[in-house]
């Protein structure tokens, strides 16, 4: 099992791959759409940026030279590599495909706005020991997001999801852990009443593969006659 000790060895071991990482422009392939002017979205994209202290506090100032915002009207599949902080703003109900790859250290920062009265279907891949992935999810009113995850020979998947009102959130996440070291973050937090969440994760860890699998919901006063769920399911094989 996983003990305490070993849970701050690996958030260490994630705080000295953030200074070592070369941080290099992010790279997009396989899009079909736009930049567009980020003073556009400047009060919603604030937002998504997480406040709380902890080790990702210091890291927003980084990427200020190094970001990109695309807007998504149509389904889409993203290969994305590189580090840096990408905005993808989510206008209409649409199918987004997600495929992380990384052939050397990088750290992306990606944050989601879903605008009011959308629906998203999104689908992540990650396979890469070298890749860092840290999310961020608003859902402003009247949202529904199914999301799907993939993890194979990965380290790390920190997410985070803010909900509005009469937004409904559902997670289904699987992963391998492989000898390798692996940190799962899930933070839910509603903010809007009649807002669900409802969170499943399985997975398994073999040839000494640990995982620490951190989740939390919150549901603020605001958020009257909201619900969530949260499961996990890890097998260990040895």
């Amino acid at each position: 099992m996983v003990n305490l000790k070993e849970v701050n060895i690996i958030k260490k071991d994630f705080r000295e791959m953030i200074e070592k990482t070369n941080f290099e422009e992010l790279s997009i392939k396989k899009y079909n759409f736009n930049l567009i002017d980020k003073e556009k979205y400047k009060g919603n994209l604030i937002k998504l940026i997480p406040c709380s202290k902890n080790y990702y506090e210091d890291l927003i100032k980084i990427f200020v030279d190094i970001e990109k915002v695309l807007e998504l009207e149509n389904d889409a599949s993203l290969e994305i590599s590189g580090s840096g902080l990408l905005y993808l703003i989510v206008k209409n109900s649409i199918t987004l495909n997600l495929n992380f790859i990384s052939k050397k250290d990088s750290l992306i920062f990606l944050n989601i706005l879903v605008k009011k009265g959308a629906s998203l279907k999104l689908v992540e891949f990650l396979d890469s020991k070298k890749l860092f992935k840290n999310m961020n999810i608003v859902l402003e009113n009247d949202v529904k997001l199914n999301r799907f995850e993939i993890i194979m020979n990965s380290n790390t998947s920190l997410n985070r999801v803010k909900l509005l009102k009469n937004t409904e959130y559902n997670l289904k996440s699987t992963f391998i852990a492989n000898e390798e070291k692996l940190y799962i973050e899930n933070i839910s937090k509603h903010f809007g009443e009649n807002s669900k969440t409802e969170i499943n994760v399985k997975g398994i860890s073999m040839n000494g593969g640990k995982v620490i699998n951190d989740g939390n919901i919150e549901i603020m006063k605001s958020a009257t006659n909201s619900i969530a769920t949260e499961n996990l399911y890890n097998i260990i094989l040895d």
